[in-house]
């Protein structure tokens, strides 16, 4: 039996040719009962690795290939088999992206030059390997030593937790690597392990890596040369296949299971916390849901003479039963904060859409609608039937949105708050430009090529007509081949990218459930997923949103101000209350 525990996917940002679901796809039609995903240097599409094997019955091995700094190994494989190995690779993660200039700890392709800042030191490597297999490649040096000495290392952190790499592509050097991996295992003395260092899920997937190769190359098909794979053979190959390949060494196939048996972690096992919920001695041994009645029914008396009328009382005790059931008390604690420090900084901040419709959130003046004054649905913003997380979206004047930013940096730390990710992904026009640079294209014809469409058009709908319109042969095999490969690249992801204003806040430090990275904005850092992940995993964000026209308003009180003649209100709560 064999079990494949280092398989590529597009998330490795334009050096893996198919999806996470394509290659969970096809692990099932090959019969698979598990699979290891491993991308380069980061977590980013192991939440869709994730729903797409729940779906579809295939036990999902977490990992991941780590670039080593100034090393011949070049990388390793990690495999995650506890929650504290889980919080090992993170931390490892975290520290590679800490280290190195946005985008560039990522690995790069044997025979092509590595630059500088590559990834981490292996001795960091080894100070975080609790909980972590590792898999490491024998390496290809002049001095047959040095591979030795690395994996040495690697053996005096993992122990019996370390195998040596060995596949077989057909490319011509199987032999020099096979030959590596057993000299190395007998040096060191540890086992090796058959893998095919999947590269795309199927054989015909390879034109795809190779375009996804010249992009990132920045090179044409032409100029690429023998940069390219050789062969289509670095795909998910079958069990059966495999058992072929080695039949001379059953017991590196046999490792591989004995690795993903041992590797039973799930991403499941994540609890995230807000942070109040560690917090909650500040509020005299209060709970969460408490220290929100307490500010609730506060903020009522400041709003009504007496407190809040008998309907509104009625709404705000149904709003906290069901707030309590659901347990998301923090959250709404989280968002008063953060409103509070706008509020302590003189910045104006609403609360808008379904949010609204909450008195609770009235009462905490993260919004300005008085439930005496309209007929409120609170179904709208949350409902037990739907059983899905509140989501306040809380608007701040667009110029002074940094500051509200730094200040939650500020307050619960940087340990304990990143952003959430924006994965930007290859729309049609963008798509047709690089893939028509790709097979050598003028710059003047990319033009042409990228207006037939809109950014958001689908290539598979594009007519002969409008190709022929711009200017092309619609029958013309390059052009074909231009819009096939183009089309079949429309949605990979192209680079990672800052959330309008989505905020991640953690009782526990980040790094024990997300890799943390500096964003390319400076003083900002983000977690490796956008927002339908949070929603996957269950971690709420919370969103601190900017509007231009609160600006306006701010800078209208600051005008209107300036008249002695004229008693004009200074807060958004003061404007709402205007008959």
């Amino acid at each position: 039996m064999f079990v494949e525990l280092a398989a590529r996917t597009h998330f490795s940002f334009l050096r893996g040719g198919s999806s996470p679901r394509a290659l969970v796809e096809r692990a099932a039609a090959l019969g698979y009962d598990a699979l290891g995903v491993a991308d380069c240097d980061g977590l980013y599409g192991m939440v869709r690795a994730l729903e797409a094997s729940e779906e579809l019955g295939v036990r999902l091995v977490v990992g991941c290939e780590v670039a080593l700094d100034d090393d011949p190994l070049s990388s390793v494989w990690l495999h995650v088999a506890s929650r504290q190995g889980y919080t090992s690779l993170c931390r490892i993660l975290t520290e590679s992206h800490a280290r190195h200039p946005k985008g560039k700890a990522r690995l790069e392709e044997e025979g092509v030059p590595r630059n500088q800042f590559a990834g981490l030191p292996l001795e960091r490597v080894c100070a975080s390997a609790e909980g972590l297999w590792c898999t490491a490649p024998a390496g290809f040096s002049s001095d047959a030593q040095v591979p030795r000495v690395s994996i040495q290392m690697l053996k005096q952190a993992f122990g019996d937790r370390l195998s040596v790499a060995a596949w077989r592509h057909l490319d011509g050097d199987d032999d020099a690597r096979v030959t590596s991996a057993e000299a190395v295992a007998r040096a060191v003395g540890v086992p090796v392990c058959a893998t095919n260092r999947v590269l795309f899920a199927g054989p015909h997937d390879k034109p795809i890596y190779d375009v996804l190769h010249c992009i990132r190359e920045g090179v044409t098909l032409d100029e690429a040369g023998r940069a390219l794979v050789p062969n289509a053979e670095a795909h998910l190959r079958s069990r059966e296949r495999m058992q072929q390949l080695f039949a001379d060494h059953p017991a590196w196939l046999a490792r591989s299971v004995e690795v993903a048996d041992a590797c039973r972690f799930s991403m499941r096992e994540l609890k995230y916390r807000f942070p109040c919920e560690l917090e909650s001695p500040a509020h005299d041994g209060e709970t969460p849901d408490e220290a929100l009645r307490r500010l609730t029914y506060a903020g009522a008396h400041r709003h009504w003479t007496g407190g809040a009328p008998p309907q509104v009382a009625a709404q705000i005790e149904k709003e906290l039963a069901l707030v309590a059931k659901m347990g998301v008390a923090p959250y709404f604690l989280s968002v008063e904060t953060i409103v509070g420090i706008a509020r302590g900084k003189d910045i104006l901040c609403q609360g808008r859409g379904s949010a609204a419709n909450s008195a609770v959130c009235y009462c905490l003046g993260i919004t300005a609608v008085d439930p005496t004054r309209t007929n409120l649905l609170f179904e709208r913003f949350l409902s037990a039937e739907r059983a899905e997380p509140p989501d306040i979206d809380v608007d701040f004047e667009h110029e002074r949105r940094e500051e509200v930013i730094q200040a939650i940096y500020d307050r619960y730390g940087r340990d304990r708050a990143a952003m959430v990710s924006e994965i930007i992904c290859y729309r049609g026009k963008s798509a047709l430009r690089e893939v028509g640079k790709v097979f050598g294209l003028s710059l003047e014809q990319v033009d042409r090529l990228g207006a037939m469409v809109s950014w958001w058009d689908k290539l598979d709908s594009v007519p002969a007509e409008r190709v022929r319109a711009c200017g092309f042969d619609a029958g013309d095999v390059r052009v074909k081949q231009v819009l096939a490969m183009a089309q079949a690249i429309q949605g990979f992801p192209r680079h990672l990218s800052i959330h309008v204003g989505g905020f991640v806040l953690s009782a526990e430090p980040l790094v024990n459930v997300a890799p943390v990275e500096p964003a390319t904005m400076p003083r900002r850092t983000v977690i490796p997923w956008d927002k339908d992940d949070l929603d996957t995993l269950g971690f709420f964000k919370v969103d601190v949103l900017g509007l231009g026209m609160l600006t306006a308003i701010r800078k209208a009180l600051a005008m209107v101000q300036t008249d002695d003649r004229v008693r004009a209100p200074t807060s958004i709560d003061q404007l709402a209350h205007i008959p």
